[in-house]
């Protein structure tokens, strides 16, 4: 039976966080709960280690933006994102997760 963990988190940490475990083979939500906040995520984690496990984040606490990266020493050019973003961030960028997308194959 395969199972996907989905959590919805709040955009603080003290916010309730919704959590459900989907069953790819039954085709239904099997658990389901709320916690109270951040400090509880622990409280998942066996089923967090029981199959997928989906986070969802609320639309304005994520932010896309696109920069320009040199094409030689790629991997090191990767590293220097966060700081490329700083002044444009309204946050330290220490306190932020970066995710980059694979360059656009028209622009490389």
């Amino acid at each position: 039976m395969t199972e996907r963990l989905v959590i919805r988190l709040g955009s603080h940490a003290e916010q309730a966080i919704s959590w459900l475990t989907w069953s790819d083979s039954e085709q239904e939500i099997i658990a389901s709960g709320t916690l109270s906040n951040a400090a509880e995520l622990v409280s998942l984690s066996e089923r967090a280690s029981q199959g997928v496990v989906q986070i969802l984040v609320p639309g304005t606490d994520v932010g896309l933006f696109s920069v320009e990266l040199p094409t030689t020493n790629r991997r090191q050019a990767l590293k220097t994102i966060p700081f490329m973003l700083e002044d444009e961030l309204a946050a330290d960028i220490d306190l932020l997760h970066f995710v980059h997308l694979p360059a656009d194959k028209k622009h490389t």
